[in-house]
């Protein structure tokens, strides 16, 4: 056994012992109620927390393959209409889960793959709206980084109908800023300044009570950093410093160390640019030796950009932290 074939099978291993024994055990008809479907949910929150410290590259082919395993169920299994339901609910937020993840790994392909898979499940019957809001969303933000920005705003809108249609103000306020980035793509600065305010003013109607669990991130500082993206893309290098300040200063969630670690990244990019060397030497400094380094594409294409930018001054700290980062980066 070559070992790809090897690292698959023991991912697999691993994944069937982190699901209940209904679907760890599938085979045509086995009976699933609504407990195996509450511990699914479950796997996949030790999943999220996985990610959360190490990035989604870590946890990606775990991902996968639990993601996999549920929706074999949704086709092999019996189970009662309420439960399809809850079940195709859980399959569908794997399969989102996987492309985010996938995403983050800088795999976008494979990305794009599992969020249509999604929007397949969602046709499928009822369970799966959130996740479609998720997929539209994620989609958009993929599509405006590949340049098709226009695709990017479409997308965004759709996903703010889902928010609409399920009456989230944070679903819609999410899709907001995600369209806000589609606009700044093609340049037109003004629709995307306009759904940036959308986006804080649907945040400030939206009750928490009201937030989907997975929109629990949502805030302040992630607004901001969309801002950053549109600053950047509109080529205004003021508007983006300043963004990427604010989502570093407003960001909360520490029990996301890769979210942490993303927006310092961010910010250091930003200051490399403005020429203030030594707080991004000091920023990409924390970044290298950060778990999320090697779990996050993200994370990584960025600390590039930062130690390339560095590298160019005639600062001798700078173009020393330049050339650490290139032989970690590039070595692994």
């Amino acid at each position: 056994m070559d070992r790809r074939r090897f690292l698959e099978s023991v991912t697999t291993v691993a994944a069937l012992a982190m699901l209940p024994p209904p679907l760890s055990d599938l085979a045509s008809g086995t009976r699933i109620g609504a407990s195996t479907v509450r511990q699914s949910w479950a796997t996949l929150a030790r999943l999220d927390q996985l990610e959360a410290t190490h990035g989604g590259g870590a946890v990606y082919e775990l991902t996968t393959s639990i993601a996999k395993r549920l929706i074999d169920a949704l086709g092999s299994a019996s189970y009662s209409t309420a439960t399809g339901r809850e079940l195709r609910g859980v399959a569908s937020a794997s399969a989102v889960k996987a492309g985010w993840r996938a995403y983050d790994a800088g795999r976008s392909e494979e990305a794009r793959r599992w969020w249509l898979e999604t929007l397949r499940l969602h046709e499928l019957g009822p369970g799966a709206e959130e996740a479609r809001h998720r997929a539209l969303a994620a989609m958009s933000k993929d599509a405006s980084d590949q340049g098709n920005g226009r695709d990017g705003i479409a997308l965004a809108q759709a996903a703010a109908k889902v928010g609409a249609n399920l009456g989230s103000p944070a679903m819609m306020s999410f899709a907001a800023a995600r369209e806000a980035i589609g606009h700044a793509s093609v340049g037109d600065q003004a629709n995307s300044i306009r759904a940036l305010r959308r986006a804080r003013l649907l945040m400030d109607r939206e009750a928490a009570y009201d937030r989907p669990e997975w929109l629990i991130f949502w805030g302040p500082s992630d607004i901001a950093s969309h801002e950053m993206r549109c600053g950047r893309l509109l080529e205004s290098p003021r508007t983006s410093q300043e963004a990427a300040r604010t989502a570093a200063k407003l960001v909360t969630d520490d029990t996301s160390p890769r979210n942490r670690a993303i927006y310092d990244v961010y910010l250091a990019y930003e200051l490399a640019r403005a020429g203030n060397l030594d707080e991004a030497i000091a920023l990409g400094t924390g970044i290298l030796r950060h778990t999320a380094l090697h779990g996050s594409g993200r994370i990584r294409n960025e600390l590039k950009s930062t130690a390339t930018s560095l590298a160019r001054h005639d600062y001798q700290p700078a173009k020393d932290f330049a050339l650490t980062a290139h032989r970690i980066l590039f070595a692994s």
